[in-house]
């Protein structure tokens, strides 16, 4: 929204300084607001230049400062002992099918899925992910199995995600799992 505000002045801005320039050149008021400057004036032209660069260098500057923000918090969370979906521990992504399979059934534990059923492990892991996805994709601290109030949403797609080796082999129920 800011962005849009700030977009619209520097539109003016450009309009203004078009305006006045014909007034100047004694062309009268000449063509009307917010069509393009015509004229042959290097004055013009050097000042749509400027304003063009600084609004270039504005958006520069906020998405430099955006990438910081971003920056500072993915830190606060791995210090905080916050995990993505598939990390072992903060910034520590899981190396093997195994465990694989244990982050996303903590993970369906806490966003209350069941549990793995005949599927392979690549299913599953991609239908927790698919789901954490679509509740916010939340840091997730392990050792208390709570997500964070943040949503980090608009930055993880699910077709980014890497899984290990070994996840396309169909899951087997292991004997202790049957007893329990």
């Amino acid at each position: 929204m800011e962005e849009k505000v700030e977009e619209i002045k520097s539109n003016e801005a450009i309009k203004e300084v078009n305006t006045e320039a014909n007034i100047e050149a004694k062309r009268g008021p000449g063509r009307p607001k917010g069509s393009l400057d015509r004229s042959k004036s290097p004055r013009n032209t050097r000042l749509r230049v400027r304003l063009c660069r600084q609004r270039k260098a504005e958006i520069a500057e906020q998405q430099m400062e955006l990438e910081a923000e971003t920056e500072r918090s993915i830190d606060w969370y791995r210090k905080n002992g916050f995990c993505f979906f598939g990390e072992i521990s903060p910034g520590v992504n899981a190396a093997s099918a195994e465990q694989e399979l244990m982050l996303a059934r903590e993970y369906a534990e806490a966003l209350h899925l069941p549990d793995i059923r005949t599927q392979s492990v690549r299913q599953y892991v991609i239908e927790v992910l698919n789901c954490w996805i679509t509740t916010g994709a939340k840091h997730f601290n392990r050792a208390s199995r709570v997500f964070d109030f943040t949503e980090f949403k608009k930055y993880v797609r699910p077709e980014m995600y890497q899984l290990p080796e070994g996840v396309d082999k169909p899951y087997q129920i292991k004997t202790e799992e049957v007893n329990q």
